[in-house]
């Protein structure tokens, strides 16, 4: 702050002074400001990157798991269709019916 001279009016040259030295805390609380921001954003899109390998990673390990239940689901369908080809024939021929009357026009 401005110190009062003697008949009680502050001088010019500490006026200036006080003025210089005001300027650079503001400049230096905007550069901690502007640095803590970036930082934020740093911090913010690092988080991101990260959940989205763990997103990717969960997505990729459940596709393997699928295709890998859908690849034994035929093997066994196919083993079933060879050991019991009348069965086969017959649920054919039912799912046949119902997909013709559950589509057929009225």
């Amino acid at each position: 702050m401005a110190r009062a001279g003697t008949n009680g009016k502050a001088k010019p040259d500490d006026l200036n002074h006080e003025i210089a030295a005001l300027r650079q805390d503001v400049e230096a609380l905007t550069q901690a400001l502007t640095d803590m921001g970036e930082e934020k954003v740093q911090d913010i899109t690092r988080r991101a990157q990260d959940m989205g390998r763990k997103v990717s990673n969960g997505a990729s390990d459940m596709a393997v798991h699928t295709a890998e239940a859908v690849q034994a689901g035929a093997s066994n369908a196919q083993r079933m269709a060879r050991e019991n080809p009348g069965a086969t024939l017959g649920i054919a021929a039912g799912l046949g019916f119902l997909i013709g009357y559950m589509t057929a026009r009225r």
